[in-house]
Formats: C-alpha cells, structure tokens, sequence
C-alpha cells in the first residue's frame, strides 16, 4: 500500500517493538473515534489476506463504522478526516544496513497530510516479512484486529503510556500462562526445543505442538484459553533481519509476550528457548509475589 521509512522511534522498535510509530495522540485518538474506518483491499480479488480481513473485520471490529475500499478508493479518500484506514505497507528501518521489509497491518487517520507517510498511526502490527506467502499469516487476523482495537482503546485510558515503555508494559501486564494452552508449529522453534520432550524441559506449563491447519482451525473458533506464537523473519538463516516473536490470545488478541532479535549463526529464523526462558521466568516470579 505504501512504503514506510521506519525511524528507530517506533513503538516496537525502540528498543524492542510492537508495531507502531509512537503511541497516538492524544488528540488523534479523540478524531478517531468520530471516523469511519475504510479497510483497504489488495487488488488481487484472490487475495488470502482479502478474504481473511473482511470475515476478521466482520468478526472483531466494534469500535467504529467501517467498509471494505479498493485501492483507487482510498487515494481519494485518504485526505478526508473524516476516515480512518487499515492498510498493508510495506516497512524498512532507516539505519538497518540489511534494508530488510517488512509487510505490518496499519491503522491510520485521513487528513490533509501530503503523504500517506505524514498520516497519523494509531496501531502498526508485523504480519510478516516482505514477500511470504499471505497464507502464513493471514488465519490470524481475527487475533490481530481484535488486538489493533484493543491496544486504541488502552492508550486512549491510559495517557502515561508512551513509545519507550509500551512494549514493557504489554510484557509486564501479560496474563500468566499457567491456565493456558501453548499451541507451537515445530517449524518455528529452533533445534534444541522443537520436540515436545525438549520443550517440555524448559516450558512449565500446558503446550501442544500441532500442524498449521490444527491452529487455523483453533484460531477461526477463538478457542478459550488457547494462546499462540506468531513469528515474522524471512525464513532464510543466512538474513541478517530482524525476527519478532509474539504470543497472542486466540480467543481475546491479547499479548502474552513481544521479543525480537536479530539473525545471526546462533540465532536463526526461529523462536529460540532463551525467549521462553524469560518468559516463564517473569511468569513464575509474578506468581511468587501472589
């Protein structure tokens, strides 16, 4: 949809990143909820993400009036403050020497900005990296709307939250995993923890490992108390990108966890156990504090 030139200032890429620029204003919150959200298409009619944001749309979004525009619609409309957009854009970080992309789901406001990149953001979410294939991650869109939402509504009732800490307040405010389900695709997981044995040894609590349709399926019946991760790398170990790594809600959108690091020979494309080794940790000492 558009291209953005990421500064390091972004929410999810301060020094860690949930996606997006900085925390909206204020001000930009309140002209927000007066919009109507237009919710961008892909032109290929076929598309998998076309699809899936409209059933996710239709599902999970509540909080304004909406409606489903093709791209020629939204150059024209995209000026008028009285919209808001979802969009897909494409995004690069300005001092990543790799000029890895990104593809992220965006929330922003209409205006007379003169470009889309001058449009306020709301929420920017990574769906994935530039060029995977849209069936990878478009079955967890209903999740990651009902998060988009979600994380408007919290800035808007919580003013103190700001780009440097929103990323630890969503860490720190996760919900425990001990009730929960973890739902894992071996694929993500590196070596030494892509086995329910080896898993076993680090994770506490309740896990399965299943195959992508299991999870799609597990996903589309907002199973309660089912969580599960969302990784976006470029599946190529020799890359030097970023990866983030999130577990989400699949009945509720909520964030479990946000990490993100960099490739390297002892780092891959993968969910590594350090992350859930801090992980349980943090979850173990809250609940040593209870």
């Amino acid at each position: 949809m558009k291209n953005i030139l990421f500064i390091l200032t972004i929410l999810l890429a301060y020094t860690s990143s949930i996606a997006q620029r900085e925390v909206a204003k204020k001000e930009d919150l309140e002209k927000f909820f007066k919009t109507k959200t237009m919710v961008v298409l892909e032109p290929n009619a076929m598309s998998a993400y076309n699809f899936a944001i409209e059933d996710a749309i239709k599902r999970e979004w509540n909080i304004t009036p909406y409606e489903f525009i093709q791209v020629p619609e939204y150059e024209k409309l995209r000026q008028d403050p009285q919209y808001s957009f979802i969009t897909l854009d494409d995004v690069t970080f300005v001092k990543d020497k790799t000029k890895a992309k990104y593809t992220f789901i965006c929330l922003s406001l209409g205006g007379k900005y003169k470009t889309t990149t001058d449009m306020p953001q709301l929420v920017t979410f990574p769906l994935s990296y530039r060029g995977i294939e849209e069936e990878y991650y478009s079955y967890k869109l209903g999740p990651i709307i009902h998060f988009m939402q979600s994380h408007v509504q919290l800035t808007n009732e919580v003013p103190t939250l700001k780009p440097i800490n929103i990323i630890s307040y969503y860490n720190k405010e996760a919900p425990s995993l001990k009730n929960k389900t973890l739902y894992l695709l071996e694929d993500d997981l590196t070596n030494d923890i892509n086995t329910e044995i080896k898993f076993k040894k680090i994770y506490p609590y309740n896990f399965k490992f299943v195959a992508q349709e299991d999870l799609e399926d597990i996903i589309a019946k907002k199973q309660k108390d089912a969580v599960f991760f969302h990784k976006v790398g470029p599946t190529e170990n020799d890359s030097k990108a970023r990866v983030y790594k999130i577990f989400l809600g699949a009945d509720d959108g909520k964030i479990y966890y946000f990490g993100y690091h960099t490739i390297s020979d002892k780092k891959p494309d993968k969910l590594l156990d350090r992350d859930i080794r801090i992980l349980t940790k943090e979850k173990e000492d809250d609940n040593e504090k209870e």
